[in-house]
Formats: C-alpha cells, structure tokens, sequence
C-alpha cells in the first residue's frame, strides 16, 4: 500500500449519522485482553526453570515499542532523551506512561523503547516479572524480517528490528503489505497463504536472555515497596538497613554531583562558539538535548503503530461483536498522520459503537455518510490521534 495525499472532501454522499451522547462510564478506556495461551505457556515454563526468575506477560496491545537513535550519553541522561524521542509518536502525555528501555537485537544500531500506561501497570502491581507478551518471540535475523505467532483470529508479531505488536489476523496481511512484504517466520498455527510464511512451528525458537531479563520501569518501585513491608517487621534491622542507605545515598549524591559538574563542563564547551559569553544554569538537560543531532523523522514508523491501536480500540468493544466489522478499504495520509478506514458493520449502531470508542480511546474520528443496505452498513472514517 502506498501512502495518499488525503483529500479533504469526502468521497461518501448522503447526510450524516447523528451520533448519541455518552456519559463517561459508557466509555471504553483499558480493555482486558489476555496474552496469548502459548506463549503463556513458554513463560511458565521459563518461570519454573528458576533461572532467570519469575516470568510474567503482558499483552502486547499495551505496549507500543519503538526503535529510536540517541546520542552518546550517561544512563541518566538516556532516560530523559528516550521520553522526548518518543513524545510525538504517542497520544498520551508523558506522566501518563512508563517509558523502558529495552536492548535492541546486536545487528539493529539504536535503542529499543516500551512504553505503557502506568495505570496499566498499577493494575498488575501484584505480578512479579512483568514483559512485554512480545518478547517471548525472538526477532527474526533479517532486520525487517517478521516473526508471527498466531492462535486463533489473533497474531502476536515480532520485528526484526525488536519491537512487536498484536493484531487481529483479519489485518494481518494489509499491515503485512504496508510493511514492504517482508520475510515472514511461521512460529505457530497457518497464516494465509499470501504471507508465504516459512514454517518453524515444529521448533520455535527460544526467547533470547536478553529480552528474558528486561522488567518494566515500575518493577523495582513494586519491589522497593514489598522490602519495606518486610523489614517493617523488624526493628534492628531497619535501622542497620537505614544506616546503610544513608550511607549508599551520601556516596550516590557525591558522583551524582560530579556527573552533573562534568556535564556541565562539556555542555558549556560546546555552545561556546555559538553562544559565546552565555552561561549555563544548573540544570543542562535540555541544552545538551538541543545540542544533540536530531535524528531523521521516520514518518513510515507512524503507521503500523497507529492501525495496531485503532484495531486494539475496536476488537476490545465489550457489548458487540468483534467479527462483525469488516474493513473495505484502508489508505494512509503520511503527511498529516491520518487513518482512512471504509467501515463495514451490520447495523449503522455498529458504526456509531466504532466511532464512540475510537473517540473515547483519544482518537478525533471524522465521519462520511454511512450507507445501510440489506443486512449491512457502511462508513468512511478518517482517523488521527487526539481529541479536537
């Protein structure tokens, strides 16, 4: 599928649908999907190793994963840039997600980021080893090559590249088309024959370590909590343990400090012959990011992530049937970001189900006239990420 210059006439005739208001508890915000049941069962088999620890999946519809570039850089100030490189590729404000960095396949140059809503994360607080469900497959040697484990009207997909989404298998293959037709790895049940996917199901491959040891960014906060709980219990070891900790913290601020004066040695050096005569404050994160060589804006990225998670928004609506909607057409506008779906359902309520949850989910959803034939309804959508 090529990318299309969007009009901003619609193709459809007819008047518009009106759509009925929602109260706020109507709305469909965090959907519960579960992971899948094989790759579950890799996890516990892996759990009851011992080796690595406890193993815990988390459905890839929560996690978007993206490949990003970074200048050379301390830990602490990577964790920053990775927030401000991913800022624009996702419709929710950056105190709503944990932002992890997960570690990119040895022949991939750049940095693997997860990111999550933390509610999402608060609601699994009681899980140990929590992961993306994706990294129970292993990213194929080709570095756009896909690797697809599928159960059901479900795929699980990963890239070679490291990052992975889910999608209903009803799109599999446009998204697969959009992708450039890559190489596909068959891990699990059939896929359709146009994907000419290689069969490993016999013998998947085994998680990589690497990616068996990453742990979302709220894992050591969860952690942190269940210690203190522990030692609560016990008064001479808390203060032995607290001893400790101002101790560890006063060797922890001094380097903190050194870093910071180094930084700021090295920032001041480097705007000198733009800025001369400017002093820098305490505070040089956001200089040096300025500084820093802006990577190239991979406008393709945009597309993949944004049909996973309107497909995400519509196969999650509890009180209707998933199966029931049909996609007709799909185009994609490149230069604005915007999703075009020809909608299909069996009743217009359907299509008015759509949209409300789209719209509830943070999309602005944009309507043609709907038109009802015998036994099905359809509409053009235009779709694109925040609220009007």
């Amino acid at each position: 599928m090529k990318n299309q210059k969007l009009k901003d006439v619609f193709d459809a005739s007819g008047l518009p649908v009106d759509l009925s208001d929602q109260t706020d508890s109507d709305l469909v915000t965090h959907p519960k999907i579960r992971p899948s049941a094989g790759l579950t069962a890799r996890s516990q088999t892996i759990s009851r190793n011992g080796k690595i620890g406890p193993v815990t999946l988390l459905a890839s519809e929560y996690v978007t994963a993206h490949l990003v570039q970074l200048p050379k850089s301390s830990a602490r100030q990577q964790a920053q840039m990775m927030g401000f490189a991913v800022e624009e590729r996702i419709a929710e404000p950056l105190e709503n997600v944990a932002i992890s960095k997960g570690t990119a396949p040895k022949h991939i140059d750049g940095v693997l980021v997860f990111v999550t809503a933390k509610d999402v994360l608060d609601q699994n607080s009681a899980t140990v080893g929590l992961i993306p469900e994706f990294l129970m497959i292993p990213p194929p040697q080709t570095p756009h090559g896909w690797a697809v484990w599928r159960e059901g009207d479900r795929a699980v997909v990963r890239v070679g590249d490291g990052t992975g989404f889910a999608a209903p298998m009803s799109i599999l293959p446009t998204l697969w088309a959009a992708a450039g037709r890559p190489p596909v790895d068959r891990l699990a049940q059939v896929l359709p024959d146009a994907l000419n996917a290689r069969d490993q199901s016999d013998a998947p491959p085994v998680p990589l370590a690497t990616d068996l040891a990453f742990r979302f960014a709220n894992d050591h906060a969860r952690q942190t909590k269940s210690t203190l709980r522990i030692l609560a219990g016990a008064g001479g070891v808390v203060v032995l343990a607290a001893l400790a900790h101002l101790g560890l913290l006063a060797v922890d601020t001094l380097a903190m400090k050194q870093q910071a004066d180094q930084a700021r040695i090295q920032a001041q050096a480097a705007i000198q012959p733009t800025l001369p005569g400017i002093a820098l404050t305490s505070d040089v994160t956001p200089i040096l990011a300025r500084l820093a060589p802006t990577p190239a804006s991979q406008r393709a990225g945009d597309f993949l992530p944004m049909l996973s998670d309107v497909s995400r928004v519509i196969a999650a609506r509890p009180s209707n049937d998933a199966a029931s909607i049909r996609f007709r057409r799909l185009a994609w506008g490149a230069q604005d970001n915007q999703l075009v779906l020809l909608v299909e359902a069996r009743a217009l309520d359907d299509l008015q189900s759509v949209q409300q949850a789209l719209q509830a989910n943070g999309f602005r959803v944009t309507t043609g006239a709907a038109v009802a034939s015998d036994g099905a309804a359809e509409s053009e959508m235009r779709i694109m990420r925040g609220t009007p």
